[in-house]
């Protein structure tokens, strides 16, 4: 059974194919890859070849410079994402902070957090963080429509 050697147009990660495949999915990112269009880096005749002959060819992807972006790598030239709190995590510190509070002020607090228009928040993903939390025990309703911290 012969083998093909492709990289991912995504991630620039190569991987093996069998020749008469039509598509395979890139165990790294995910993405789909046309194996008839894919540009051929290598072939090989066994599975072990085929190891060897992926090894090499990422070798030499990496030591050129062509550095693989996407599932666990950065990007180069870009600035660190700054790590949003989820939803659960925001509304209890921000009931910590706050004590008593309305889903209002918690959407208003979130969207000022993230630097985005409160019309960007989610408001059915926090209602149903703030539901997840009361079903726990973490909050309660003490008025209507108002929560408070446990």
């Amino acid at each position: 059974m012969a083998f093909v050697v492709i990289v991912c147009s995504n991630c620039k990660w190569a991987r093996g194919a069998k020749v008469d495949s039509k598509r395979v999915k890139c165990t790294r990112c995910g993405a789909t890859i046309d194996v008839q269009m894919a540009r051929a880096f290598g072939r090989a005749d066994n599975e072990l070849d085929l190891a060897r002959a992926v090894g090499e060819v990422n070798e030499s992807l990496h030591k050129r410079g062509k550095k693989p972006v996407g599932v666990g790598a950065a990007r180069a030239n870009e600035p660190p994402r700054p790590k949003f709190k989820g939803e659960r995590e925001f509304i209890m510190e921000f009931a910590r902070t706050k004590g008593e509070f309305t889903l209002d002020e918690v959407l208003l607090a979130l969207a000022a957090s993230r630097g985005i228009a409160v019309q960007g928040v989610d408001k059915e993903k926090v209602m149903r963080a703030i539901n997840d939390l009361m079903t726990k025990g973490f909050l309660f309703e003490c008025r209507y429509c108002r929560y408070h911290i446990v």
